[in-house]
């Protein structure tokens, strides 16, 4: 088997793993959202003990954010397992925060002469107002909206990567005979 056909058979497998994930997170948005958090909050334990050792194996070396940055982990970790509800409270800081760099960012865009400073403008404007409506929302309503919307950002990357596939054969196609 080539590499072209190797590569067309990984990303129609992930294209079809995006959608039924897509749907699963829509149609279970709660049970997948506390996988999520569970895998999140585990993930993050390991990686800020993992951050912690690495300091101190290389106290010499290692610069002291290496070390805080660990210990900012495994909080965010440990809070996401004992405290459920944190977490949403840091997707919804986190969306705010994102939304303000890209607020800002758009601003020097402006600045600068770029003309489509408005994309990132809105699209930091929608992050920050997301995040606003999920601190505002209970938590089981916005455990909701978040999978809802990771869904339907699944199922459309997963519809991208098909419609991708398909224009690559296509002009791979032409290439073939054009060569011919």
């Amino acid at each position: 088997m080539n590499f072209v056909a190797i590569e067309k058979i990984k990303s129609l497998l992930l294209a079809f793993a995006l959608v039924v994930l897509g749907v699963v997170c829509i149609v279970l948005p709660i049970d997948s959202f506390n996988v999520i958090k569970t895998v999140l909050g585990c993930l993050s334990i390991a990686f800020g003990i993992f951050m912690i050792i690495h300091y101190f194996v290389n106290i010499k070396e290692a610069p002291i954010l290496t070390l805080l940055n660990g210990i900012i982990i495994l909080g965010f970790g440990i809070l996401t397992l004992v405290f459920q509800e944190t977490f949403i409270w840091f997707v919804a800081l986190a969306l705010c925060f994102i939304g303000i760099q890209y607020i800002g960012m758009s601003i020097e865009f402006k600045r600068v002469g770029d003309t489509a400073w408005w994309k990132d403008f809105l699209y930091g404007i929608v992050q920050v107002i997301l995040g606003i409506v999920l601190i505002i929302l209970k938590a089981a309503v916005a455990e909701t909206v978040i999978m809802i919307s990771v869904g339907i950002m699944f199922i459309l990357d997963g519809i991208f990567i098909f419609v991708m596939m398909f224009l690559l054969k296509h002009a791979l196609r032409q290439i073939v005979r054009a060569a011919k």
